[in-house]
């Protein structure tokens, strides 16, 4: 089976089973019959948690979202500075720019091939692609210059050396923020609160569906919020699809 679909299936599963089992217990232990004040407080703490539980889901939801979508504009702006970066060096074509073009080739094997891997883990660095950076951004810094042409040229590799190198800070700060533990915490609190609520509410078989399709809802959600966690990490993972065309280009 998929790994995308089993990892679904186990959370909206598993959030459905909890709720349910939840929702019971409190029930059982509440009694059938709740007098009518035990009522009207169970509804009010569960709009207003409902309100709050909603608010944290979307808040973070729309973060995750927000950073995916920074990540594939930053990864396009990458591979778009390596490919000017490439194409003023060969136009420069004086000593050292051969470097730089081997350094830009190397940056990306390194990027797509061990960067991305470790930044995908809990413990991952870029130590590996920053050092690549730094052998184009030193090339780039020595290339001898003869005529106006190429100190032009010149200026504009350091320039774009210095972009990738903040490109690839933004994109690296994204994976350093993917630690979610707080979020985790209000969002299964906030489960448990409104599913105790539910205990005045007589566990009858149309009730019993309407609860297991809040679970499945919720469980839907905590899927996402959980795939877009980490954009390096499986299942939601964004390739370097950006960066590997550029290295063929470059090799060709």
């Amino acid at each position: 089976m998929n790994e995308t679909l089993l990892t679904a299936i186990v959370i909206i599963s598993g959030t459905v089973i909890a709720i349910l089992l939840v929702y019971h217990i409190s029930h059982w232990l509440v009694g059938p019959e709740p007098d009518s004040v035990t009522k009207e407080l169970s509804g009010s703490i569960l709009s207003r948690v409902s309100a709050i539980h909603a608010l944290i889901l979307g808040l973070v939801f729309a973060q995750l979202a927000l950073d995916y979508r920074s990540l594939q504009s930053d990864l396009g702006s990458e591979a778009d500075t390596i490919m000017q970066i490439v194409t003023d060096a060969k136009l420069h074509a004086g000593d050292g720019s051969e470097d730089i073009i081997a350094g830009a080739k190397d940056y990306i094997d390194v990027v797509v091939t061990q960067e991305w891997p470790d930044l995908a883990a809990a413990d991952g660095s870029a130590d590996a692609g920053r050092a690549a950076w730094l052998q184009v951004y030193q090339g780039s810094l020595i290339l001898t210059s003869d005529t106006a042409v190429q100190k032009r040229l010149h200026d504009s590799l350091v320039a774009n050396a210095r972009e990738l190198d903040q490109i690839r800070s933004k994109r690296i700060n994204i994976a350093n923020r993917s630690n979610q533990a707080p979020f985790w915490f209000a969002a299964i609190a906030g489960l448990v609160i409104i599913s105790i609520s539910f205990f005045a509410f007589a566990p009858s078989s149309l009730n019993i569906v309407f609860v297991a399709l809040f679970g499945v809802y919720n469980g839907i959600t905590l899927f996402l919020i959980y795939s877009f966690a980490n954009p390096y990490s499986p299942p939601g993972a964004l390739e370097p699809v950006a960066l590997s065309r550029v290295g063929v280009l470059i090799g060709q």
